[in-house]
């Protein structure tokens, strides 16, 4: 009997509790799909703390995990030395000598390195075995940046823009040293390669690799209302996107919708409700909730105020997983492949016109509108974005990797 392959995965945080879409994408579409093939052990440096319950689910995914905390003394080391760096704020921020040792010590066992998000990056620039490694860039983080910088206050203003020059040359230089790359959608990745020229990206394999929903999320059954009373949204409040959508949907929009419509309510699930720490009419706060598919099924319409941001957004996928209609920005629809917004549900182009919010709720008002949009929806991810589809993809790549360096 053969040995299988052995791949090391880099990761920045522990994905296990699903407390958001990255950690679940990390745990089941990555993790999920290379332990069906392949040995994985783990390479976590984090400031994440290693539970038992943790523990006991990273080894049904994997084989063996290396932890290296991060102590808050090492983190505000690692910050102050960026400062006479080149390198972004947040990859020297997860530099742990003792991880980089081991990474250089013990690269040469494993035939494919998988590395999530440039923040893992600088392990891998201390090998020169570039052919095995595989960059995630998830989204680009530069893109993010651009945007979140115009909508900043002044020091924040001051934060983005040192940060974003070093994003943007760490993407750059990350392209032109390796070959294997892959992100959630095919807008990223344009934008990455924009300033690479044609001849150098003859050099470079870029793939896109969804995010897979929980079969769990698209087999729930989902009844449809008469008419619309409750809103949700879906996210962590903490991430900047996030913060400032429902930051500005609030101050602008939320007051004039309930004028228009006192019977409609809004329930905001996800972390860092204590940003919102006043009482707001109509708006139910929860926090996380680990079975929010049983939520989203029981309202009308999922709403996305995004005014900006990069990649994917996760949980739009799993609302319309579960069969609901999206209400959202240009933004909200942007990275999603194969998907018209006007048939998955209505656009708001102006986020802070409060008629446009209201023009677009009518459009969603009859039974029969939310109900086929939400068969559409459903189709759309199970052909496109289901846990399985995701999963092998990352089989694909990875096998690819360890197939060409085989037959060097």
């Amino acid at each position: 009997m053969h040995d299988r392959p052995k791949v090391l995965v880099l990761l920045s945080r522990i994905p296990y509790p699903h407390t958001d879409g990255t950690r679940f994408k990390v745990y089941n579409n990555i993790l999920g799909g290379l332990s069906e093939l392949y040995d994985v052990e783990l390479l976590i440096v984090t400031n994440d703390r290693l539970t038992k319950e943790a523990e006991e689910a990273l080894s049904k995914v994997s084989n063996k995990f290396h932890y290296f905390y991060l102590p808050l003394t090492v983190r505000i080391k690692n910050i102050f030395r960026a400062i006479f760096s080149s390198l972004p704020f947040q990859a020297r921020l997860y530099r742990s000598t003792k991880a980089l040792h081991f990474f250089v010590s013990h690269l040469k066992h494993y035939d494919a390195v998988y590395v999530h998000t440039l923040r893992m990056a600088i392990y891998a620039d201390a090998s020169k075995d570039t052919d095995k490694i595989l960059i995630d860039f998830n989204d680009a983080i530069s893109l993010n940046y651009i945007e979140a910088k115009k909508k900043a206050s002044l020091l924040w203003r001051v934060i983005y823009s040192i940060e974003l020059q070093r994003v943007r040359y760490y993407e750059r230089a990350l392209l032109l040293r390796y070959c294997y790359f892959c992100c959630v959608s095919p807008y990223d990745r344009s934008y990455l390669l924009e300033n690479i020229s044609g001849d150098l990206q003859k050099n470079i394999v870029f793939n896109i690799v969804p995010h897979g929903i929980s079969d769990d999320l698209i087999g729930l059954k989902k009844e449809h209302n008469e008419t619309i009373t409750r809103l949700i949204f879906l996210g962590n409040l903490e991430y900047p996107p996030n913060t400032d959508a429902m930051r500005y949907f609030f101050n602008t929009v939320w007051r004039g919708i309930r004028t228009r419509y006192p019977h409609i309510t809004l329930t905001v699930i996800g972390k860092g409700r204590e940003i919102f720490n006043h009482a707001i009419d109509g708006v139910t706060f929860l926090g996380f909730v680990e079975d929010h598919g049983s939520e989203l099924a029981a309202h009308d319409v999922f709403i996305s105020p995004l005014r900006f941001g990069a990649g994917i957004p996760s949980k739009i996928l799993e609302a319309m997983g579960v069969g609901l209609p999206i209400l959202g920005t240009t933004f909200s629809f942007r990275g999603i492949s194969g998907v018209d917004s006007s048939l998955c549900g209505a656009l708001v182009e102006r986020v802070g016109t409060v008629n446009e919010w209201v023009s677009a709720i009518e459009i969603l008002g009859p039974k029969v509108t939310r109900a086929r949009i939400g068969l559409h929806n459903r189709e759309v991810i199970d052909r496109l974005y289901s846990n399985y589809q995701s999963k092998k993809v990352y089989q694909q790549l990875v096998g690819e990797i360890i197939s060409k360096n085989s037959a060097v």
